[in-house]
């Protein structure tokens, strides 16, 4: 409802045709013995960690397309277990949308994959 009522203000300013997207950081881990690590290390920005994740990157990017969310790109990010997701530009409303969806998704399929999917960069503090 806040959204729209934004898209209605931006329409005065002829801005309602805007393109928006995301760029997610987003974080795997796993638990071993209690505690909570990063589910591989690799370096910033190396296409490493995107092959190492190779299973889960496919799941997820699969899925995501099921349901009608396109990606940009994907790749390792600046921390251990990190991974940077480009979500495809689209009108408002379908981007928030498409967040929305990746963001639940990337939690589910990593849990199915015996990991921790967060967002929430916080939790690395002790990691």
């Amino acid at each position: 409802m806040l959204l729209n009522a934004f898209l209605q203000k931006l329409k005065l300013y002829w801005l309602e045709n805007c393109i928006w997207h995301f760029e997610q950081e987003a974080y795997l881990l796993k638990e071993e013995d209690g505690t909570i690590l990063t589910a591989y290390n690799s370096h910033c920005f190396s296409t490493v960690g995107v092959d190492i994740q190779e299973e889960f990157v496919q799941n997820f990017v699969y899925s995501l397309e099921k349901m009608g969310v396109e990606t940009e790109q994907i790749s390792s990010e600046y921390g251990p277990g990190q991974l940077e997701i480009n979500l495809k530009y689209a009108p408002a409303l379908k981007a928030a949308d498409d967040q929305v969806t990746f963001m639940h998704l990337f939690k589910q399929i990593a849990r199915v994959k015996g990991m921790i999917g967060t967002l929430n960069f916080t939790v690395l503090q002790n990691v």
